[in-house]
């Protein structure tokens, strides 16, 4: 028995068929939302308390995490972290959020470089978006093997 298959054993989780369908990169973007969405909450706990940190994500932060943009961001942070679990434990919702999670990313992108386009003469592009245009275009990919290795069936878009 190898170590993962003990690991898989005492989480409780289903064979891991799935996450072979899950590359490298995949695996390392899961794991570090997996902590950011934790640290999130975090975040939001101490921000009651009257504390301020740095939070950002796709061009966008701020120092305040009970102002909008914050709650915002840590909302952000939470559905990748949601997504991130759904993933590594094969749960059949995972593949629409993801679909999800990735479409709103792309339109945060997309609306950062546009109002950046109207009100100044500085533009940057996001290399977020490149990793958000490959991570969809995965997602799309894998539905149909995925809902074949979590024996479950996911609706198609």
């Amino acid at each position: 028995m190898s170590s993962q298959d003990i690991l898989d054993q005492s989480l409780g989780s289903k064979p891991n068929s799935f996450r072979k369908l899950l590359p490298i990169w995949i695996k390392v973007f899961i794991w570090l939302f997996l902590i950011t969405g934790v640290l999130s909450i975090v975040v939001l706990l101490l921000g009651l308390l009257g504390f301020t940190f740095s939070i950002a994500l796709y061009g966008l932060s701020t120092i305040y995490p009970l102002s909008l943009m914050g709650i915002c961001l840590i909302g952000l942070y939470l559905l990748k972290g949601v997504v991130s679990y759904g993933l590594w434990f094969g749960k059949k919702w995972v593949i629409i959020l993801g679909i999800a999670d990735a479409i709103l990313g792309i339109i945060i992108c997309v609306s950062i470089f546009l109002i950046q386009l109207i009100n100044s003469n500085h533009i940057s592009i996001r290399v977020e978006i490149l990793l958000l245009i490959l991570y969809l275009l995965f997602l799309l990919r894998i539905r149909k093997k995925w809902s074949k290795a979590t024996d479950r069936t996911i609706p198609m878009l």
